[in-house]
């Protein structure tokens, strides 16, 4: 296994992060029936986010500490 280099590697590793933890039923009501999530809008985003952080490009403008506090008031995250 190599380490991550491009946005295509993020891709991958999401998806199949994704394609996981929705399988998982201690974890996946939280995306699927409180967040809503909408895999294939979410992941796009999600992949912004981290090509900005680990090589700082992208374009991820959202305040990704406030989704998550939103989230929080819909069901206690710990």
């Amino acid at each position: 296994m190599r380490d991550i280099q491009n946005r295509a590697d993020l891709e991958v590793l999401l998806h199949s992060f994704y394609k996981k933890l929705l399988q998982d039923p201690a974890i996946d009501y939280i995306f699927v029936t409180v967040a809503q999530l909408d895999r294939e809008k979410h992941l796009p985003l999600i992949v912004n986010f981290w090509e900005q952080n680990l090589f700082h490009s992208g374009n991820y403008k959202n305040n990704v500490l406030q989704i998550h506090v939103d989230l929080n008031q819909k069901i206690k995250l710990s």
